[in-house]
């Protein structure tokens, strides 16, 4: 993103508010969660160092599917963009990737001479913020959802109701945005009029493939390269939820109302989840 603000790019009026307040609302909820201790040690003491290689292998790869969901993310509002927005003389940008050097993004202008005193042209709506911006949001909830280190050695983000709000209406505030659920939202935070029915498909097959190969990444890496931390997450993943079972001492009882705050939680997501579904559904009827 610093890349292509400098090269010209810029958000409207209210967008870095909106995509801060995700950011904010997601870091505290991880933040209280990852504070608390565990009801009990773990056998396992944590990562000493980042270049681990199950975590280094995946921040790498995480990264790279982040790039590559928002190289394609960029080409494809520039190829929307060149197809519904006639208007594309002046502003020009350039996405500094290996694979993109010297290419040029075209973002529609202001009139010729109406810029500020910094000799820039007004924001005009386009598809290149759109897709950004958008993207933007969801990859800050994939990031923190995927790299929060979580059980045995801190607490897991379905135990935070604040991490778990926040994180289910940035991914539903993001599919209400590109399906245009409000239309007005969309104007009062300056978003181009999402016309093409692919483009929305296409935006919303990004969201999809970026969260879907993070999760499989973290995973693989902590299976191949860190079985034993995988062992003692499926034994944990795997204990039951009788009260009777947690009935021997405080740490006991303590597990058991944390996965009772865990199920709670689980509800409050799937409802969320179904939301989304129903606005993809009724899109495609």
């Amino acid at each position: 993103l610093a890349s292509l603000y400098r090269d010209g790019f810029r958000y409207g009026k209210y967008m870095w508010n909106v995509e801060l307040a995700f950011i904010i609302g997601m870091d505290r909820g991880q933040h209280d969660v990852s504070c608390l201790p565990r009801p009990r040690i773990s056998k396992i003491r944590p990562h000493q160092s980042i270049f681990h290689p199950a975590v280094a292998v995946s921040v790498l790869l995480q990264a790279l599917i982040h790039l590559f969901v928002l190289t394609k993310g960029i080409e494809g509002a520039t190829l929307m963009q060149s197809k519904h927005m006639k208007e594309t003389s002046g502003l020009q940008l350039r996405l500094v990737q290996s694979r993109l050097t010297g290419s040029k993004i075209s973002v529609p202008s202001g009139r010729q001479g109406s810029g500020n005193i910094f000799g820039r042209a007004p924001f005009r709506p386009n598809f290149v913020t759109n897709t950004v911006f958008l993207l933007s949001i969801f990859q800050n909830m994939i990031i923190a959802s995927v790299n929060h280190s979580g059980k045995p050695f801190h607490g897991s983000l379905l135990e935070s109701k604040q991490f778990c709000l926040w994180a289910a209406m940035s991914t539903l505030f993001c599919i209400g945005l590109v399906l245009e659920v409000q239309p007005e939202i969309n104007k009062m935070l300056q978003l181009a009029p999402m016309v093409s029915k692919p483009f929305k498909m296409f935006i919303i097959s990004m969201f999809l493939f970026d969260g879907a190969a993070s999760f499989l990444v973290e995973n693989l890496c902590v299976y191949f390269l860190d079985r034993e931390l995988w062992n003692i997450r499926w034994e944990s993943g795997k204990t039951g939820r009788s009260k009777e079972r947690y009935a021997k001492n405080a740490a006991d009882m303590e597990e058991y109302l944390l996965q009772e705050e865990v199920q709670e939680n689980k509800k409050i997501v799937g409802m969320l989840t179904l939301v989304g579904v129903s606005f993809i559904a009724s899109f495609f009827m």
